[in-house]
C-alpha cells in the first residue's frame, strides 16, 4: 500500500472505499472512488460526515487543518531573559519562524527546527519546552516567593520549573517522579535552567 495525500486527508489505495464513497455520495466534491481512509482515521472521518453531519466538505476542511504543523512552544526562563529578547536571540541562532502565542502571553511557538537542544540557548538555560496547555497551571497555583510546593509525576519539570519561575526561585518544590531516567531529565532541566 502507497500513502497518497489528498485534500488535507491521509489515504491508502485499497479495495475497501465504499464506506468513504458512501460518506461523500451526496457532496459534489467526492474522493477518487478506488482510495479509502487510513483506517485508525476512518471512524472519525465517518463521525464528522455522518453523526455530526459537517458534510464532505467541511469534513475535507478539518482534515486539513488537523495536517497543519502547529509549531513547538517554549517557555522563556522570565529569570533569566524577556520573551522579546529570546526571540531575537533564537533569530540570531537561525530559526526563522517565531510567533507569540495567542494564549500565554510570555511563550513563543517556533517552527522549522526540531532539534532545539542544539541550539545555544537551549544549552544556556533560557527556555524550556513545554505545551501551552501546561503552562496554564503554574500561574493558576497563584505561587508567590517562600511558599511550598509538591509535584509528583513531575518530570521532565515543566510545570515544577515554572512555578519556580513564577516564586522567583525563593521557595521550595518538592519535585517528584517514579523512573530514574525521567529524575535525571527532570534534574537536568533544572540544572540546565540554573533553578
Amino acid at each position: 500500500m502507497k500513502p497518497l495525500n489528498w485534500h488535507g486527508a491521509l489515504v491508502i489505495r485499497g479495495q475497501h472505499g465504499s464506506l468513504m464513497g458512501s460518506c461523500a455520495r451526496s457532496s459534489v466534491n467526492t474522493p477518487p472512488t478506488r482510495y479509502r481512509m487510513w483506517p485508525p482515521v476512518l471512524p472519525l472521518i465517518w463521525r464528522w460526515c455522518t453523526r455530526i453531519r459537517y458534510g464532505w466538505e467541511r469534513t475535507q476542511a478539518l482534515c486539513a487543518a488537523n495536517n497543519r504543523p502547529v509549531g513547538i512552544t517554549l517557555r522563556p526562563n522570565t529569570l533569566r531573559i524577556t520573551p522579546e529578547a529570546l526571540a531575537q536571540r533564537l533569530q540570531h541562532e537561525g530559526l526563522q519562524h517565531i510567533t507569540p502565542s495567542r494564549v500565554i502571553p510570555e511563550a513563543l511557538i517556533v517552527q522549522g527546527t526540531d532539534r532545539l537542544d542544539m541550539l545555544p540557548s537551549y544549552a544556556d538555560g533560557l527556555f524550556q519546552v513545554q505545551d501551552q496547555g501546561a503552562m496554564l497551571v503554574a500561574p493558576l497555583c497563584q505561587a508567590r516567593p517562600g511558599q511550598c510546593w509538591l509535584d509528583v509525576c513531575a518530570a521532565p519539570g515543566g510545570k515544577a520549573t515554572h512555578l519556580a519561575q513564577l516564586m522567583l526561585d525563593g521557595g521550595h518544590i518538592l519535585a517528584l517522579d517514579l523512573q530514574p531516567g525521567r529524575v535525571r531529565l527532570l534534574h537536568h532541566n533544572i540544572r540546565r535552567l540554573r533553578l
